[in-house]
Parts: structure tokens; sequence; C-alpha cells
């Protein structure tokens, strides 16, 4: 319901919405199960802080934040 729900306020309101949540969703869609892999935190055992690894799939990888800033960059029609 949230996304609706911003989606509402920014139509009502006449302000510009990113929606972050289907391009992070098509971003993840054509990385692939593998791809998406670098996107979010998974980290093999043996890391110092995670010694029996991480396999997350909220959380961002540095590399994914990384892709995650340059995609709202694009959307807002920036430059990189």
């Amino acid at each position: 319901p949230y996304p609706d729900a911003i989606h509402r306020l920014a139509k009502e309101r006449g302000i510009p919405l990113i929606d972050l949540e289907q391009a992070t969703a098509s971003l993840v869609e054509q990385a692939g199960p593998q791809g998406s892999r670098e996107i979010y935190c998974h980290v093999p055992a043996g890391h110092p802080n995670y010694p029996d690894g991480l396999e997350d799939n909220s959380h961002l990888s540095l590399s994914g934040a990384v892709r995650i800033a340059r995609l709202v960059l694009s959307l807002m029609n920036c430059p990189k």
C-alpha cells in the first residue's frame, strides 16, 4: 500500500516521482539471479565480519549502492 499512496500523493500534488521500487526491480531482474548477488550483500564464508558468510537480499553491497545511486541520477536526468 505504501507505493500506491506515494503515487497518489505525487499525482495529487503534481510532484515528480521517481519510482525507485519499479526501477530497482527492473535492475535486479535484468541482472538475473547471479548478477543480483553483486547488488546485495553476499559475502563468502571466511570474511572477518561474517565468518559463516552472508546471504542478504535486503541490504546493498557497496557496488550495489553505487549502481542504485547511478540509477537514481539517470532517472533524474542528471549527469553521472
